[in-house]
């Protein structure tokens, strides 16, 4: 017969389950941190798309080509995702704030949460993808371009576009994202607890092992969000990450399309079409295909920036929680 943990394990497991969910300034810091390295490990992908985009074809594709126009992007998604995932991590802290951690949150405070993060940055998103796009497609410094767009009053085009890629996009992400972490945790939690109570013959609480600690030395542990403490292995949080990026691209990708063509009219040119005009002037130009013209890259590039960015926004603010940064 099975034992059941000693009655100390449960009383540090219940008392953990009554620490208050407080907002904390440690998830803009991760979010800086995994925001560059993402935008860094996927850019040459996204020139490729933007390439494809706008039916733009080179003979040969260089490194500096293919990096074209990524300093601003790289500098600045460190303060964009700083913005972005510490106004969606403190947002469900907020919402969350009497709520024990032994909750799960609820996964419309997920989209919620993701969704104003986004609708946030989409102000801040939109000239610095507009210079980006024009970087790739015509070369030229960040500086110089961004004045001379700045001057027309240029830097806003496909500002529509972006704010709902932003918001409703960042919304799916993230609830995709937290939906899969939950599903493969349980069925991790499963098979950990069905070896641990079969190795020792004793019964260990929720998120212990039988010896009544944390499996740190096993298992990747943070807060997933405030609310889900999550034991997760790597490779299902870069899973998990990756999934959920590829299932919100395949269903914004067509105002990614949009956007980029509006973004993409040349300095000193004339403005591009609203978003609604430009849509049915792609739908002319090559049919329903043409708004996954590139869908391609953005799937090769989708995978490998959201398993990094997502997990390491996990763990890098899991540890700097740990140790009190």
């Amino acid at each position: 017969m099975c034992k059941v943990a000693t009655s100390s394990n449960k009383e540090s497991s219940n008392k953990e389950s009554r620490i208050p969910n407080k907002v904390t300034p440690l998830s803009f810091v991760a979010g800086c941190f995994a925001g560059s390295v993402g935008t860094l490990v996927g850019f040459p992908l996204d020139t490729l798309k933007v390439f494809a985009q706008k039916k733009q074809y080179h003979a040969s594709l260089s490194g500096s080509l293919l990096f074209r126009g990524c300093t601003g992007p790289v500098v600045s998604a460190g303060c964009i995702q700083a913005m972005n995932l510490g106004v969606y991590d403190n947002c469900q802290r907020f919402f969350c704030s009497h709520q024990s951690v032994s909750i799960p949150t609820p996964l419309s405070i997920v989209g919620f949460s993701a969704f104003n993060a986004g609708l946030l940055i989409s102000f801040f998103t939109c000239p610095l993808q507009r210079v980006k796009i024009v970087q790739q497609l015509n070369g030229g410094h960040f500086n110089p371009i961004f004045r001379q767009l700045y001057r027309e009053g240029s830097l806003y085009y496909g500002m529509t576009a972006n704010v709902i890629l932003e918001s409703a996009g960042r919304a799916l992400y993230m609830m995709a994202y937290v939906y899969l972490k939950r599903a493969l945790a349980s069925s991790n939690d499963t098979i950990l607890n069905q070896t641990t109570s079969g190795a020792t013959g004793h019964l260990a609480p929720e998120g212990l092992n039988a010896d009544g600690h944390s499996g740190l030395n096993n298992h990747i542990f943070s807060q997933e969000n405030c609310t889900d403490r999550i034991h997760l292995p790597l490779w299902a949080r870069m899973f998990a990450g990756g999934f959920a990026n590829t299932f919100s691209w395949s269903i914004i990708y067509p105002l990614d399309v949009i956007k980029s063509v509006q973004q993409a009219a040349p300095a000193g040119g004339r403005p591009p079409s609203n978003m609604l005009a430009c849509a049915r002037e792609l739908l002319e130009e090559g049919g329903r295909l043409r708004l996954y013209r590139g869908y391609t890259y953005t799937l090769l590039r989708a995978g490998p920036v959201a398993g990094v960015l997502l997990p390491l926004f996990d763990l890098s603010l899991g540890a700097l929680e740990r140790h009190k940064v």
